[in-house]
């Protein structure tokens, strides 16, 4: 009953992000003319009910239309609203981190049903992630929901009820799911190897140098002029020595790629934002595809379907994609942490200096 229940809860999350992202269901009120003046509402009256709005992506594609239309070239200088622009602009930047953050949720909520549902090793993690997530969003609409309850307490109550419910079946979810890592009784144990070892960029082939054997030579004074002196040693070395030939392979390979590629890619992303976004996507969606497609050949079990391989592939995409951003986020913090705080100790211990008169006091900065 446990499993099946938290398998049931990132449908809850899903539930969350397609409400988020594409109909956003609000409680619509009037509130009473004592109250208006510690509320910021329109003047015109509102009956009290459910209002389905445009969702977050909707709302995002109305505001950049409404740029384009105000950024409208036949338009005179005169009459473009410049601080009209700039709002919308920043509400566009804001649009889109939201409608990332909840794509984003919307594919690990996805991604972790998959895991949990095929009980992969890396399932406990996802599950966990998620569910935190989710708890804090809920916590946050109950909140909202709440307040709600003032003025239009039908529609409200059954909002703080459905929201308290998904905070507390998140919250259980994220304390039990830590009794669920059981290594031993989980699938896809190669993926895990892969993890860790780096499986998919190592070949598995061990290479054993071979000693050279001195031999003497045999050759004329005339051949050891020739084919022995400095010059033609040095070039021979340039040409045969393992290091300096791969070290002419990356300065090559950086010519041309920075010829062919780079200046290419810079010159379309300068005069061609648009299509250099919907390049850029593509070029993201070929290279998560070639990893499924090599995670897929390591982590085979004994014999699973292809459909199935392939969704936990996917899965272990986004766990190893969360890994490296949380330990990509923690390690800039810590880093910003250390200069923060080794910057404060140095400001205070020159403080100290200056109080007691060990070292003058600068008048210029």
């Amino acid at each position: 009953m446990k499993r099946k229940l938290k398998l049931i809860l990132p449908l809850f999350s899903i539930l969350i992000s397609a409400e988020a992202l594409f109909m956003n269901i609000q409680i619509v009120y009037d509130i009473p003319q004592r109250y208006q003046e510690f509320f910021t509402q329109d003047k015109a009256k509102k009956e009290t009910g459910i209002e389905f709005n445009s969702g977050t992506l909707l709302k995002l594609n109305l505001v950049n239309e409404s740029i384009q239309v105000l950024k409208d070239p036949l338009l005179s200088s005169d009459v473009t609203p410049e601080k009209t622009i700039e709002s919308l602009e920043k509400l566009s930047a804001g649009l889109k981190l939201f409608s990332f953050f909840y794509l984003f949720l919307l594919f690990l909520s996805i991604t972790s049903f998959i895991s949990y549902r095929f009980n992969t090793w890396f399932a406990p993690f996802m599950n966990r992630f998620l569910f935190l997530i989710s708890a804090i969003i809920s916590f946050g609409y109950l909140f909202i929901c709440m307040n709600h309850m003032v003025f239009a307490p039908l529609y409200a109550f059954p909002a703080v009820f459905w929201n308290l419910v998904t905070f507390g079946l998140f919250v259980w979810g994220f304390r039990d799911m830590k009794f669920e890592d059981d290594f031993d009784s989980q699938s896809y144990k190669s993926l895990y190897m892969a993890s860790f070892n780096d499986e998919e960029n190592n070949s598995g082939k061990i290479t054993v140098p071979i000693p050279r054997k001195i031999e003497r030579s045999d050759k004329s004074f005339l051949q050891r002029l020739i084919f022995e002196n400095f010059i033609v040693k040095f070039f021979t070395f340039l040409l045969t020595n393992k290091i300096l030939r791969h070290f002419a392979y990356i300065i090559f390979t950086g010519l041309l790629l920075g010829n062919l590629v780079y200046i290419p890619l810079f010159s379309l992303q300068k005069h061609y934002t648009p299509e250099f976004g919907v390049l850029l996507f593509v070029m993201l969606v070929l290279l998560c595809i070639f990893y499924v497609i090599n995670y897929n050949s390591i982590g085979k079990d004994k014999n699973p379907s292809s459909v199935e391989s392939y969704l936990v592939s996917t899965s272990f995409l986004q766990f190893r994609f969360l890994r490296n951003a949380i330990f990509l986020i923690a390690s800039t913090f810590m880093i910003v942490l250390f200069i923060v705080v080794l910057f404060l100790i140095l400001n205070f211990n020159s403080e100290i200096l200056k109080s007691t008169n060990l070292i003058e006091k600068s008048t210029h900065l």
